[in-house]
């Protein structure tokens, strides 16, 4: 059980989806959050079946044009259920129960107001929200507040980074719980990923510590979509194909390894080249951001982006 919650920035660029794509495919999060979506709830309504999210609850942006801010999105899959208690511009409140499981718990997906004379709501508001139930709760997203001076540059996890002169650096998402929560999936961990098209970090909630047991599994063959554009890739096939006498299933697996091989020679190895990208920018974001790591992390940004699209393709 995987919750993905992310300051996506927007909404409105082929870019940002594609990012989110990536994180839903690699990750497989059963819940995304996603705050500042500058999308209407109706807007939000497309995102439906991404990554098989097949359920999806938004609430607006505020303001109009250049002005707009805010806009919150739930999604989730059939693998839990979901049950919203109440939602704001500034949270979405739930109970969840995964299917088979007699353990429900709540979740609140929560975004701080940004603005200093109202940092104080925003710890009314989690405080109104903890005193509505006595389950097992956990609460994640962007506070907009940081707790202490450590987590600004130099301390805890670095959540969000805004370059130019003023150079700030703060950890602004993170996850809470309650003890129950805590009893109930004590082996859950918090990943910070990968800050990409955005200027916060994704933060990944395992709840039973599965992302850092999982095996290395062996490489297994997949069709690329972006073969289809090379006029060589019907001749490979057609090679294959006819090479040997041997059941279907055999010649299956032959076309199979030779449009592997193929694939690679001819287009690279793309999830490789998209894992390097990916370490790669996570060094750039531990440096400190001047005009430099910012050039350098556009440039990585621009590979990463070209290489996602390729796979998509």
């Amino acid at each position: 059980m995987k919750i993905l919650s992310w300051n996506c920035r927007g909404l409105g660029n082929p870019w940002a989806i594609r990012a989110l794509n990536k994180l839903i495919k690699q990750k497989a999060p059963n819940l995304v959050f996603l705050m500042e979506t500058r999308k209407k709830s109706e807007e939000i309504m497309r995102l439906r079946y991404k990554g098989e999210m097949q359920n999806v609850v938004g609430v607006d942006y505020n303001g109009d044009g250049r002005q707009r801010g805010g806009g919150l999105a739930v999604l989730w899959n059939r693998e839990i259920d979901v049950n919203i208690t109440s939602m704001s511009k500034n949270h979405i409140d739930m109970v969840i129960q995964a299917r088979g499981s007699n353990h429900k718990w709540r979740a609140t997906e929560f975004y701080g107001w940004p603005e200093n004379q109202n940092k104080q709501a925003s710890w009314e508001l989690l405080r109104s929200l903890g005193q509505a139930s006595a389950m097992p709760w956990v609460v994640f997203g962007d506070f907009n507040q940081v707790l202490n001076q450590h987590e600004k540059l130099g301390g805890n996890p670095i959540t969000y980074a805004q370059a130019g002169s003023n150079n700030i650096q703060e950890r602004l998402d993170r996850a809470m719980a309650n003890l129950g929560w805590k009893e109930t999936f004590p082996e859950t961990t918090i990943q910070h990923l990968t800050r990409y098209k955005s200027d916060h970090c994704p933060i990944l909630l395992d709840l039973y510590g599965d992302s850092k047991r999982r095996k290395k599994s062996q490489h297994r063959f997949r069709f690329e979509e972006m073969w289809l554009t090379n006029e060589d890739c019907d001749r490979i096939v057609e090679e294959a194909w006819n090479e040997r006498i041997g059941t279907v299933k055999e010649k299956i697996n032959l076309c199979g390894e030779r449009l592997d091989s193929w694939g690679r020679r001819t287009f690279g190895d793309i999830p490789k080249r998209i894992k390097k990208a990916e370490k790669a920018l996570e060094q750039l974001n531990s440096l400190p951001q001047n005009e430099e790591t910012l050039r350098r992390t556009r440039m990585e940004e621009e590979e990463l982006d070209d290489l996602i699209r390729m796979e998509e393709i």
